[in-house]
């Protein structure tokens, strides 16, 4: 078919076809971008906010074919839809973040959060990653008796000697730094551990995330409560934050993109990273969805961000360094 316009029925019949379709699309993802702008939360909508990179890529194709084929209404609805597309998912394809002098000579951070996976018989080779990274602080989500045995008593986290470890929360944190105040975080309806790890800046509060999967109903009620008490946490912090872990959700839900909005950074984001997935990672084709986040305040600034294997888990662990800026005043 030539640009110069159908020379057969068969060819125009096809042309108005496809040019339905592509309408259709156009129409759809648009309506898409109302929906998730007035921040529904049915367990449909926010299955697709989290393959919203993907979901709109079709739009590519339907831009092609209306500039072949001069259609120039379809070509702007067209590329309304990329443009929408190109600022939503910028956070996560701009470049990385600039690095003051300052911060690249601070003082570092090195952290590590993996998800272990409630069915994962054998955490060798998670730990064996713990080994490599060699972090100042390690935490885990999905965190069952038999795996809470075996951490404490691996060698590979014996220097991480100040521990979290409770059968109230399936988190756990380990950690190098000694803490000025440990403690079981009972607000979330799924409690988690906390800490104010002592730094070369002072005291930093750490909290090791893990929501529940939003999923129905009920699961979202949790969900909802539990992003809402890690925003007010954030909103009142005195103290640098760090919040680390399983959020279940992708920067794509208006939810967290609330939290965002109280001024942390997500560390991929900022490193230019925040493209690729961590679940599910133990599928024949690559993660999709980034649900584990490393959100900190700014007094510490993400240097490096990178992900894990995670052999055995669903998940990829997320390793972090950060430069410790300054202490905030309070």
């Amino acid at each position: 078919m030539s640009s110069a316009g159908p020379a057969t029925r068969r060819e125009r019949l096809i042309l108005y076809q496809l040019s339905s379709i592509a309408y259709l699309g156009c129409a759809a993802l648009l309506l898409f971008t109302l929906v998730r702008s007035a921040n529904y939360e049915g367990a449909w909508a926010l299955g697709l906010y989290g393959v919203t990179p993907w979901l709109y890529l079709p739009v590519y194709l339907a831009t092609g074919f209306a500039f072949q084929t001069r259609k120039w209404l379809l070509l702007a609805l067209s590329l309304v839809v990329v443009m929408i597309h190109v600022v939503t998912i910028w956070p996560d394809i701009k470049p990385p973040d600039h690095l003051s002098a300052a911060e690249k000579n601070a003082p570092r951070l090195r952290v590590f959060s993996a998800n272990l996976y409630f069915s994962n018989p054998d955490l060798s080779g998670i730990l064996d990653e713990v080994r490599s990274n060699d972090p100042d602080i390690a935490v885990f989500q999905e965190v069952t008796p038999a795996h809470r045995a075996r951490l404490l008593r691996d060698p590979v986290l014996a220097g991480l000697s100040n521990r979290i470890v409770s059968n109230d929360s399936d988190t756990v944190l380990f950690s190098r730094l000694p803490f000025m105040s440990s403690e079981i975080w009972y607000e979330p309806s799924r409690p988690m551990a906390r800490a104010q790890v002592s730094t070369a800046i002072g005291s930093v509060e750490l909290v090791v995330v893990h929501t529940v999967a939003p999923i129905n109903d009920p699961s979202i009620v949790r969900w909802r409560q539990m992003l809402d008490v890690l925003r007010d946490l954030a909103r009142q912090r005195t103290t640098p934050l760090l919040l680390i872990g399983d959020y279940n959700a992708t920067m794509y839900h208006p939810r967290f993109d609330d939290l965002l909005d109280t001024g942390l950074t997500d560390a991929h984001s900022a490193r230019g990273t925040g493209l690729t997935g961590t679940w599910p990672r133990d599928k024949p084709f690559p993660p999709l969805l980034r649900i584990d986040h490393a959100l900190s305040s700014k007094e510490l600034v993400p240097i490096k961000a990178t992900y894990g294997k995670g052999t055995g888990s669903d998940h990829r662990p997320i390793i972090v360094e950060y430069a410790l800026v300054a202490a905030k005043s309070t």
